[in-house]
């Protein structure tokens, strides 16, 4: 069973979505909204008791850090139609043969 979704994020996404038809159209249009009209932050409000993440990032705070948006991004991909997952994780960048550090 898919987990319980705010019915204003489903709405949001299909509002965003309207008339798209191909996946990429779609992922288009809702990283351009998310882009325009958030802001990223490391310093965004904490989550009040009870909320659900997505829904107060997208309609309360809009404002975030990186897993905000890439939360808010893979929920409005998935209401839309639109496979998606959050993947997460580190690389640890190139090796440099002369400081013995990855950069």
């Amino acid at each position: 069973m898919p987990p319980h979704l705010p019915p204003r994020v489903r709405n949001l996404a299909v509002a965003l979505t309207a008339g798209l038809e191909s996946p990429y159209a779609r992922a288009t249009a809702i990283g351009r909204y998310l882009q325009d009209d958030f802001s990223y932050t490391l310093q965004a409000p904490p989550l009040p008791a009870g909320a659900d993440a997505v829904d107060e990032f997208l309609f309360a705070s809009r404002q975030g850090s990186c897993e905000a948006f890439a939360s808010a991004m893979v929920v409005l991909l998935r209401a839309s139609g639109v496979p998606a997952r959050l993947v997460t994780g580190y690389t640890t960048g190139t090796y440099n043969i002369f400081t013995g550090y990855y950069e």
